[in-house]
């Protein structure tokens, strides 16, 4: 749990015996190790909701992290047991059907999914309907344009790893995507998927024996929480990898690209106050993220000898060095 959100639920459940008549009480689920919620996105939730006028003196959070996808029902049911009026979830289509299945008239506010429409969360962007809305991620696009990244980046490369959690029936979706647009850009796709942590370094291992010339991580919220292990392993075995959000150049990865995760954070506690003020989910259009961060890690490219293309480079928003 980050110190900054720590602190505030600590001081939460401190005043909870104070005005417990005015406090209300919700709960967070998301993938996290370092962090819960997760990370730099938890503290611009918690921030989102300050600026709201919420914090101990009237809102109680109770929050899980989840390395494994297996966790999540065992968490759902903590969760469900502190009788929350609503459930912010981060990342997971799976997260979110299962607080569905478990409570389906509970609100719902999802950050960082992937189609809502598509796995069936909501009946449309604009009337979403029933008890869930959230912001997406737009991953369609988002893998799209991770591809074309590397090919710019690549020019001479043929060979592409996607590394995968295929235990996650709803990424074969996101996979066949990719594979499309990498057709587009001149690749060769060669799929490695893994479910648990320990099948990371064989993966790894099996892309070099393959001599990958890079790498696109899945869009799926399961990898967050090994982030510093997978970026350390493309670096170890010289592949150059496109990740998703900033945490991960961050780590150390050479390339980052997609929707901001902490605006979306901070934005979504927008749904949260609407919801407590007595709105309907259902009436809250779903949004898609308005800012996408690409950033590059100079340092990950001097160690794999690259020289990254200036074109590249000038559509970077941030360059670490």
């Amino acid at each position: 749990m980050s110190l900054t959100v720590a602190m505030w639920m600590r001081g939460a459940r401190a005043a909870a015996g104070d005005d417990a008549s005015r406090k209300m009480h919700i709960a967070t689920l998301g993938p996290g190790l370092h962090g819960c919620p997760p990370g730099p996105a938890g503290d611009a939730f918690t921030k989102g909701l300050s600026v709201l006028g919420y914090g101990p003196h009237n809102l109680s959070v109770e929050s899980r992290c989840y390395t494994e996808l297996a966790d999540i029902p065992r968490f759902v049911v903590e969760l469900l047991s502190t009788d929350p009026v609503l459930v912010v979830v981060w990342g997971s289509v799976v997260a979110v059907g299962s607080v569905r299945r478990a409570a389906p008239t509970l609100p719902i506010v999802f950050i960082d999914v992937a189609d809502p429409v598509q796995f069936g969360l909501v009946e449309s962007l604009g009337h979403p309907g029933g008890y869930t809305t959230g912001i997406s991620n737009n991953a369609d696009e988002v893998m799209a344009k991770k591809v074309q990244i590397l090919r710019d980046a690549l020019p001479h490369a043929a060979r592409l790893a996607l590394l995968f959690n295929l235990s996650n029936p709803l990424q074969e979706g996101y996979l066949r995507t990719l594979q499309a647009a990498a057709r587009t850009m001149n690749f060769e796709t060669h799929t490695y998927s893994v479910q648990s942590r320990g099948e990371l370094d064989g993966a790894f291992a099996a892309m070099s024996a393959d001599r990958m010339d890079g790498m696109v991580l899945g869009p799926d919220a399961w990898f967050y929480p090994l982030r510093e292990q997978v970026v350390m392993l493309a670096a170890l075995h010289q592949i150059p990898a496109i990740f998703g959000n900033t945490a991960y150049s961050e780590a150390g990865a050479l390339f980052s690209y997609g929707a901001d995760l902490n605006e979306m954070s901070y934005h979504a506690t927008a749904f949260v106050d609407k919801i407590l003020k007595g709105a309907k989910p259902g009436s809250l259009p779903v949004e898609l993220p308005t800012k996408y961060n690409l950033l590059i890690n100079a340092k990950a490219a001097r160690a794999l000898g690259l020289s990254i293309p200036p074109g590249v480079m000038l559509r970077a928003t941030q360059v670490i060095e």
